[in-house]
């Protein structure tokens, strides 16, 4: 005898696949969560932030684990084995989606959704302004000095500038 799984069945599991996908839509990190991240991998952190900072350029942009970063629009290559290694742990292990310097703020994405939604850490290089993130819609300041949550959303930021 040969039992089917019901058309209703189906439905369901397809209802209940494209809710569990939409979950993912929703923030996932929150400040605590982002101490904690910065406290595991602090050691990759830091020595990424003294390396960027070391190289002069005003902007940077690191999203691979290839060695390859854009800088000062140009592309460049990190030959230095340590950064690799730190950028490695954070954008395969860490969960960081990519990594990137302007002016007076590094950003460390953690999480991009859908509609232009972000969050990650940020640090002040100079620890006395706040960071400068495009869209900032939230800004906690972190335990660690010149360290601070963010989440960055175009929709909510705009809602907000245009009153």
């Amino acid at each position: 005898m040969r039992t089917r799984m019901p058309k209703l069945g189906i439905i369901l599991l397809c209802v209940l696949f494209v809710f569990e996908g939409c979950a993912w839509w929703v923030n996932p990190h929150s400040p605590e969560s982002a101490e904690k991240k910065l406290s595991k991998y602090f050691s990759d952190i830091e020595t990424v932030n003294n390396y960027m900072i070391d190289t002069k350029y005003s902007s940077f942009y690191i999203d691979s684990i290839d060695g390859k970063a854009f800088a000062d629009l140009n592309h460049v290559t990190i030959n230095d084995k340590e950064i690799i290694i730190s950028i490695t742990n954070l954008l395969k292990f860490g969960e960081v989606e990519s990594i990137s310097m302007r002016d007076n703020t590094i950003n460390y994405t953690l999480w991009f959704g859908h509609q232009e939604i972000s969050c990650g850490i940020a640090y002040s290089i100079n620890q006395i302004d706040p960071p400068e993130i495009t869209y900032v819609t939230e800004l906690v300041q972190l335990t660690k000095p010149g360290w601070y949550y963010y989440v960055a959303d175009f929709n909510e930021w705009r809602v907000r500038n245009s009153k």
